[in-house]
């Protein structure tokens, strides 16, 4: 990849993270169909009609949320700030100029209109979009593919069921053995991987509150994966007997050992979209059949994962070119790590119901809207009775 390319482009200017411009790189190759070429988007955006640009985006047969991003990617390449926006204040105290001086942006040649046309539909989009989102009702996306939660706890349940009537594996028994061919252990892995999955993300794993109640855990984005480092490198959750505190490189999947036969494992979460916020955040869980299953995929990572000791939590599964081998070195493949997008595939095939989309934004609204959906509809009741606003009413409520 050369400096010419989209990508490295809004890296130097921007100074977005990789993974920020590679999004805003795709987002521009849908639009233009440019590949990752700067100069080629230069030569099309100055010729683009722009009634024509925006009656694309409006008739593209994507989200409106996917819409705002696409203006939000051309705005980024047509306008760069001559200094980073989070540094304006600082740096206008320390030039003696103003914020509107330091806040200054260079635009492409014969980009400053076609900027400030975007400007408008993007600020128009995302009001709308705004006032949506936080009307409480459901978007089209969100009314076609929601579900009851209760829903959701029962198809999370099927893996471990398939992995009893398809693989013979009872989680409840003892002396689970490894199959003795390759091809049986790429299927037995990749089935105890996709209950596991289940169990975090459909509402079956706990942990114990601070009031020594079992709770149930609610699912994250796509954190148990890993995350995306600045770099645009793959940094996935690790297993680990010993958590260092000052280490916070990678996430990590601790087994804390106890009197208990099982003990409970933790994920210390160094790496989530508010981490800034919140920092390291711990995810305990206490529950058996969660836990044996946990245990279950260490185990069979070590036989499998031969590059890395188990190290890896969640593994990109082989396939079936894999499973048809009968050599360990088919085995290998399963070193690489699960990606957020290959966690979505997961989660699309274990929540498949009645042909709807679940990915992990679907799985956290459900989870909200069954836990506290009732109690908001009675909240703005009860607001309009008292004759005050959702914002005010806040106000009376003390924790």
């Amino acid at each position: 990849m050369t400096d010419n390319t989209i990508t490295e482009y809004l890296k130097d200017k921007r100074k977005l993270a990789d993974k920020t411009a590679r999004g805003y790189t795709n987002s521009i190759k849908k639009i233009s169909g440019i590949e990752n070429d700067i100069e080629e988007f230069k030569a099309w955006i100055s010729s683009k009609n722009l009634d024509e640009l925006h009656k694309n985006i409006k008739d593209a047969d994507v989200s409106e949320r996917t819409k705002i991003n696409y203006y939000k990617a051309l705005k980024s390449v047509m306008r760069v700030p001559d200094y980073p926006t989070r540094d304006c204040k600082k740096k206008a105290k320390e030039d003696g100029k103003s914020v509107e001086e330091i806040g200054a942006c260079t635009y492409l040649d014969g980009c400053k209109d076609i900027c400030a046309s975007c400007d408008k539909a993007f600020d128009e989009l995302n009001t709308k979009d705004c006032a949506e989102r936080d009307s409480g009702e459901k978007s089209e996306a969100q009314e076609k593919n929601m579900v009851e939660w209760s829903v959701i706890e029962k198809l999370a349940k099927n893996p471990v069921k398939e992995l009893k009537k398809d693989l013979g594996i009872d989680i409840q028994k003892k002396g689970i053995k490894f199959a003795d061919n390759v091809a049986g252990r790429n299927r037995q892995y990749a089935a105890v991987q996709k209950a596991v999955i289940a169990h975090l993300y459909g509402g079956i794993s706990h942990h114990i509150n601070a009031d020594k109640v079992r709770v149930t855990n609610p699912p994250r984005r796509t954190d148990y994966v890993g995350h995306i480092a600045k770099d645009g490198s793959m940094k996935p959750t690790r297993w680990s007997e010993f958590v260092k505190d000052d280490d916070k490189s990678t996430n990590v999947l601790e087994h804390k050992k106890n009197k208990s036969v099982w003990g409970f494992m933790r994920f210390h979460l160094h790496h989530h979209k508010e981490s800034g916020i919140h920092g390291t955040q711990i995810m305990e869980i206490h529950d058996k059949p969660t836990i044996k299953l946990l245990l279950l995929l260490k185990n069979w990572g070590k036989e499998i994962g031969n590059n890395d000791d188990g190290a890896v939590f969640l593994r990109e599964q082989a396939g079936d070119r894999y499973e048809k081998g009968n050599t360990k070195e088919d085995g290998k493949n399963w070193s690489k790590p699960l990606t957020p997008n290959t966690l979505l595939n997961h989660l699309y095939k274990i929540f498949n119901h009645d042909g709807k989309v679940i990915s992990v934004d679907i799985l956290r609204h459900c989870w909200k809207t069954s836990k506290f959906g009732s109690a908001m509809k009675d909240y703005k009741e009860d607001c309009k009775l008292m004759g005050h606003t959702e914002e005010v009413g806040k106000q009376y409520v003390k924790q």
